[in-house]
């Protein structure tokens, strides 16, 4: 990792900043006013939306890259370790998702703290940001590179449909009346997420990715790098996608009971603070 790339991370953490805060100024935040949603709702739409519109653009480039390129390095597993060579040129295109992937996570880093409500899951959360870095940052310089695009398509889309899902949730109380669609909607979003989440994370992970670190890639290049602390951070990686896991259980059993999908993650206060802002919003009505 050169001066350059650190360069290059830099310069899109601080452009993704710049780009988030005027999209919320120009797009996230007056949408909510438009439609006249309950304004506790309404603070968080921001977020999602940003998140939704980003992991949508990420993911689409991890997939051409690991499905629709002539190497195919998801069906092909033994192809992410036929071109490992140190120092050798990373192709531009997969270079400048790297690139783009780490200034997000460095971009998070900061947004965690000053942007975005603070949740439940906020310490996981930042050992997330962090270790993702860290698997990034690890895997480019040592050429683990084709590795950290599996890892990236099997991990984004997960967020795209959760984002979507929360978007359409905090279109359900609006100028002070409850509708029964966008809770629907989110439902299914949810349910189509879980089955993601369940597919990607929990079953393709250890089975195309840590199937090729563990093994594919011994037997292939024996001579190989530190294996022995990538496996351990992507089996960190998979134990925080196991944690996460037990929080969508919690909202399935609330959807399951009848009662409306809502973020676990939240602390009590936060959510006193909607039944308080929707309680308030339908006084004025």
């Amino acid at each position: 990792m050169g001066l350059s790339e650190v360069f290059h991370i830099v310069l899109i953490a601080i452009g993704l900043t710049l780009l988030r805060l005027f999209l919320n100024a120009v797009i996230f935040k007056p949408i909510p006013k438009w439609f006249k949603i309950v304004k506790h709702d309404a603070d968080k739409f921001p977020e999602s939306a940003w998140k939704a519109l980003y992991y949508s653009v990420a993911w689409g480039w991890a997939v051409y890259l690991c499905i629709f390129s002539e190497e195919q390095y998801f069906f092909k597993l033994g192809h992410h370790w036929t071109k490992i060579v140190p120092g050798i040129t990373v192709e531009p295109s997969l270079y400048w998702l790297y690139m783009l992937q780490m200034g997000f996570y460095a971009h998070c880093v900061y947004a965690s703290v000053f942007i975005e409500t603070i949740r439940r899951d906020f310490t996981v959360l930042m050992i997330h940001h962090f270790l993702t870095l860290g698997l990034l940052s690890f895997s480019y310089a040592v050429r683990f590179h084709f590795i950290g695009l599996l890892v990236l398509f099997v991990q984004d889309i997960g967020d795209v449909s959760l984002e979507v899902s929360k978007c359409v949730l905090y279109f359900k109380t609006r100028n002070g009346k409850d509708h029964k669609l966008p809770e629907f909607l989110a439902n299914i979003s949810f349910a189509i997420f879980t089955i993601q989440w369940v597919l990607f994370r929990l079953y393709w992970f250890p089975t195309k990715v840590l199937y090729s670190t563990s093994y594919i890639g011994i037997k292939i290049y024996p001579g190989g790098p530190f294996y022995l602390p990538f496996n351990i951070m992507l089996m960190v990686l998979y134990a925080m996608q196991v944690y996460w896991f037990t929080f969508i259980v919690k909202v399935l059993v609330r959807v399951l009971s009848g009662k409306e999908v809502s973020d676990t993650r939240e602390t009590k206060e936060d959510e006193a603070a909607r039944a308080k802002s929707v309680q308030l919003e339908k006084k004025k009505n």
